[in-house]
């Protein structure tokens, strides 16, 4: 059934086609560090784009280029527009989701990253940072 307002696979695709090029000079708006060191920039897989009450939002996976082990290894993660072009906001439920951590529990912290903050000062990056037992 098609919904107004929503996208369709093909035209998900399209969205895709037409984003992720402009999207890769800005990283996705994905950094992440692996025990304080910058990976770089990871292009994104499982692309969707999603139109709901009057948001579009894109949902793609972004795969870490070796594996970490987030019990002995810092993971911070920041998902923001520097230019501040695009507004980026972490969901509400579940902002961050895990895939392929089989017996291991981790939790989330997030908390606004004062000191890279961006736009003259005035934005605050929101920081993700893993607890994993």
């Amino acid at each position: 059934m098609l919904t107004v307002g929503a996208f369709d696979s093909l035209e998900s695709k399209a969205v895709a086609k037409g984003t992720l090029p402009n999207l890769k000079k800005f990283r996705y708006f994905n950094y992440v560090w692996v025990d304080g060191k910058d990976i770089g920039a990871a292009d994104p897989v499982d692309f969707v784009a999603v139109a709901k009450n009057k948001k579009v939002t894109f949902v793609f996976t972004v795969k870490l280029p070796k594996p970490v082990d987030p019990k002995t290894q810092k993971l911070k993660v920041e998902i923001n527009d520097r230019e501040f072009y695009v507004e980026v906001d972490l969901a509400k439920d579940q902002p961050v989701l895990f895939n392929g951590n089989d017996g291991v529990t981790c939790m989330p912290k997030i908390r606004d990253d004062t000191e890279n903050a961006y736009y003259g000062g005035f934005v605050y990056p929101q920081e993700i940072t893993l607890s994993c037992h």
